[in-house]
């Protein structure tokens, strides 16, 4: 494992512990399902996009639109495959594994699957704006609207709004990440350079902070670890935190990711490297670094607290043994961007972004089964 120069600083008496509490409440909606009153329309935004107002009644799979669509003039366009084709992406990241079942974005809407059938088995919350965060607490589906208030939804149905963040003046996405402490816990990192705890229970915001990051943009969480990473947009910085938002330690010359830094078990964090083909691992203890390296580009990357890792390619996933023996997966992938965990780590899922989600054996790479398509796009 090589030394790298990264600086470190540590504040001391930060704890790490995780947030108890009971989980959220269910608000009695009747048989018809009628969401509760939210009030009138936010008011416009004074910069960047205009926000749409998107707030409808409750949304089931029978009677959704699946289609492509911008919220708030930001992009929703295609990409390019290993082989420089523009496609549309129907699945979007993260998927994750939930009580709710395997959850993940189709088009526009947040969709859960059986994970023992792979059967659609709900709509948890329509699109309301241009980012595909989004949590899962307790019952409740959160994600964000375009003027950076979270949604709560239950069953499809908007019942509640957390209002905190604001959309800076020229940029096209309020809310960055989202991530559930617990089943009454939710985090937030707004592009408004603010990090949130909120009660969704009793719909209140806990604490705020500022991470110290230049240009904090990504968001992960190990609930387990209880740990709370928030990365620079560049990747070169991440700043770690307790779940009750305690400043815990800052490194800084950290190996470029413009996707972002992950917390792995207590005292790791693994990112997808910048232009080097390889994952890269540091140890937030002693601030060393180590790297595997791939033949081809990885896209994302999932890691389990024993190192194993899930790692999303054009055209492959790869699952790296701590050891570094990988298994390399190439059944109908296409484009493997978002990859999960089952809670026992037995299964890997995988939102390929136009085969759809899949679950593999972890150690052996074999399929398990494919998921069913969640509806016709319009």
């Amino acid at each position: 494992m090589a030394e790298s120069g990264i600086r470190r600083r540590t504040v001391l008496g930060a704890s790490l512990v995780t947030l108890g509490g009971a989980a959220c409440t269910t608000p009695d909606v009747g048989s018809s399902a009628t969401p509760a009153t939210i009030g009138s329309p936010p008011p416009a935004s004074t910069g960047g996009p205009t926000p749409v107002d998107t707030r409808p009644t409750c949304v089931t799979l029978a009677d959704h639109e699946f289609r492509f669509e911008t919220l708030c003039g930001g992009s929703g366009g295609p990409v390019s495959d290993d082989r420089g084709n523009m496609q549309q992406l129907t699945y979007f990241g993260p998927v994750r594994a939930t009580e709710a079942g395997v959850t993940a974005w189709f088009v526009n809407a947040i969709v859960a699957w059986d994970p023992a059938t792979g059967r659609v088995s709900g709509l948890l919350a329509p699109k309301r704006s241009d980012s595909w965060a989004y949590a899962i607490c307790g019952d409740a589906t959160i994600n964000a609207s375009c003027d950076g208030t979270l949604a709560v939804h239950r069953e499809g149905c908007l019942v509640d709004e957390l209002k905190g963040h604001t959309l800076p003046k020229g940029a096209a996405t309020a809310v960055l990440g989202l991530e559930a402490v617990d089943a009454q816990h939710l985090v937030s990192l707004g592009a408004d350079g603010t990090l949130r705890l909120w009660d969704v229970e009793s719909l209140s915001e806990v604490r705020s902070v500022q991470p110290e990051v230049e240009a904090p943009t990504w968001l992960t969480l190990d609930a387990d670890a209880a740990i709370v990473l928030v990365t620079s947009a560049d990747g070169t910085s991440l700043q770690s935190f307790s779940t009750e938002l305690e400043p815990a330690q800052t490194l800084t010359d950290l190996p470029a990711s413009t996707g972002g830094w992950k917390a792995v078990g207590k005292a790791k964090a693994v990112a997808v490297a910048d232009g080097a083909n390889a994952i890269v691992t540091v140890d937030l203890a002693d601030s060393s670094v180590s790297e595997h390296k791939f033949q081809k580009t990885p896209l994302t990357v999932e890691a389990l607290a024993d190192s194993t890792l899930a790692v999303g390619m054009p055209a492959r996933l790869t699952l790296v043994e701590p050891g570094g023996e990988e298994v390399v997966v190439r059944d109908g992938v296409r484009y493997g961007h978002a990859v999960g965990f089952s809670a026992d780590g037995a299964a890997t899922y995988l939102a390929d972004g136009v085969g759809g989600v899949a679950s593999f054996d972890t150690r052996s790479g074999e399929l398990i089964r494919r998921f069913d398509e969640p509806g016709r796009i319009q």
